[in-house]
């Protein structure tokens, strides 16, 4: 549609279509009609528009909130659409056309729920033989499978075209703002400097990774930079974010420092967990010792290379995934900030502790009746006297260490590791479910590069006397069986069993039967397997 093309006519308008008056429905009345163009939206040009330190809230993937000023979510269908991002409208009543963004993945491949049949509860599950499956026990669950496709939807996710953002940095494109709401996240936590969030492709490797860009700084000499970098990638541990590049550069229009980290999809911090998204994920006294383990882990790392946690509240550590994991983020930036400063390693490394004691009594909170109330001693929190006993050690004035500190909790270490260990062996299940599913699709691929060729219908060799006419019978055997009264039969079981006899080529034989039962053929899978590779062999010459 174009913006110089007539205006459309609506029924109720006393326009003709060519045989007299066109009579308005009754149900007309009753659909709101719109009397303004809603505007393209473009979050670069409003005051909504503006970077956090979160990482975001995958129930609010565009970053929206309610309390945003300015912004109205009684909007019209087709106002909502625009705002959201799908499709091209144009109203009723102007002829301007409403250019809306394009949003990747498109809606058409967001995951489609109605497809998948969800596993019955317990109590209705057929009642099975020890050696009997379900279809569902042959692949990955369900529920893991759908954390997978959308933390790799939210990986692939980019956003709508135009605004602001420069197209290429470093040597990074495709920047993806991961949250512009203005009223959540610490701004200025970066020594006063504003930063941002974005997801970026490496034109490297082609990874996703995440870029924290602090905004509006000056006077910081390359060797620093560099410096920094070295200390903190040296620094392995699976409790602290990998820093993969840092680097300063002009293309925001300023002069910013940029630190790339790895990326966790669908990842959250622990402020956002515990204390913000819907449902809210409860803290048992579990939790709270699987975190003082991971935490101690991170520090023991960070601190055994000469460095420091700078920051280490509920902002800057992200879940990265079950049972519990958690990552301190946002490592490497203050330390290029603070170049050139006269620092005390060892006393800023002791303040480390006080702040893992800090952001564990504000966790502790929610375990207490009022859920999240403010407690001014450790002895009023509803934890263990053991759990208090080493809360008060993390803020204690004596000089601590992490071998010391552990020490003081050393057999729930073991627990940790035992859960870890459970959840890499459930992993390796659902993993081993899944091996043979690359073999037996190139097996289908080949049978189908073979199988319904046009040229093999006036080929001699395809017809019930020639020697390729097996693979077709083969074909029907596998996929298109059917009862005694001629019902199809879709039996996953009988194909995979068939695939996997053909793919290992036994001397087990069967009867291929044609349709019209004229005529049969005794053939062994062994003899299936070789003349089907040899019929793709001289296809693919």
């Amino acid at each position: 549609m174009s913006a110089k093309t007539s205006s459309f006519v609506p029924l109720n308008s006393g326009g003709t279509n060519g045989m007299g008056p066109v009579p308005e429905p009754s149900w007309l009345s009753a659909v709101p009609q719109p009397s303004y163009v809603s505007p393209t939206y473009n979050p670069y040009a409003t005051g909504s528009f503006t970077p956090s330190s979160s990482a975001g809230n995958p129930l609010n993937p565009m970053g929206i909130t309610a309390t945003d000023a300015g912004t109205d979510f009684n909007l019209p269908m087709a106002d909502a659409a625009a705002a959201m991002g799908i499709g091209e409208l144009s109203h009723a009543d102007t002829d301007t056309k409403v250019n809306l963004p394009i949003m990747y993945p498109p809606m058409h491949s967001l995951l489609q729920y109605h497809l998948y049949a969800p596993d019955p509860p317990p109590h209705l599950r057929a009642s099975l033989r020890p050696n009997e499956r379900m279809a569902q026990d042959l692949f990955i669950p369900n529920d893991l499978r759908e954390q997978l496709v959308k933390r790799n939807l939210a990986s692939l996710q980019i956003f709508p075209l135009g605004g602001a953002i420069p197209s290429v940095v470093q040597d990074y494109f495709g920047l993806v703002p991961l949250d512009f709401n203005k009223n959540s996240g610490k701004k200025d936590s970066f020594m006063g400097h504003k930063n941002s969030l974005y997801k970026v492709f490496s034109n490297v490797d082609g990874k996703v990774y995440l870029l924290r860009r602090i905004h509006s700084v000056a006077n910081l000499e390359q060797s620093y930079i560099s410096k920094t970098f070295h200390a903190w990638s040296n620094v392995d541990c699976n409790n602290v974010v990998k820093l993969v590049d840092l680097f300063l550069t002009t293309k925001f229009g300023d002069s910013s420092l940029c630190a790339v980290y790895d990326f966790y999809p669908m990842a959250n911090s622990l402020y956002e967990d515990h204390f913000v998204n819907f449902p809210l994920k409860p803290i048992t006294q579990e939790y709270l010792w699987s975190y003082l383990v991971q935490l101690s882990n991170a520090l023991n790392a960070v601190h055994s290379q000469g460095l420091v946690v700078d920051v280490l509240d509920l902002h800057k550590v992200i879940v990265t995934g079950s049972p519990g994991r958690i990552k301190i983020a946002d490592c490497g930036p203050l330390d290029v900030l603070k170049a050139g400063k006269t620092r005390d390693i060892v006393a800023e490394q002791q303040q480390s502790f006080v702040k893992l004691g800090n952001l564990l009594i504000e966790l502790a909170t929610k375990l207490g009746p009022e859920g999240g109330a403010q407690t001014e001693s450790v002895d009023n929190l509803v934890v263990d006297e053991r759990f208090k006993n080493i809360l008060k050690y993390l803020l204690s004035d004596k000089h601590k260490s992490v071998s010391e500190l552990a020490s003081m909790f050393h057999d729930k270490i073991f627990s940790v590791i035992d859960s870890s260990l459970a959840y890499a062996e459930y992993t390796e299940g659902v993993l081993s479910k899944e091996l043979e599913n690359g073999r037996l699709f190139r097996l289908i691929c080949k049978l189908n590069f073979i199988y319904g060729r046009m040229e093999h219908r006036i080929d001699v060799n395809w017809s019930e006397s020639g020697d390729k006419f097996p693979i077709l019978l083969f074909y029907d055997y596998v996929f298109h069986q059917v009862d005694a009264t001629g019902k199809n039969i879709m039996d996953l079981t009988h194909v995979l069993r068939c695939l996997n006899k053909l793919d290992a080529g036994v001397g087990e034989k069967i009867a291929l039967v044609t349709p019209d039962e004229m005529n049969c053929i005794i053939v062994s899978y062994k003899e299936l397997r070789d003349l089907i590779d040899t019929t793709f062999r001289i296809l693919c010459q």
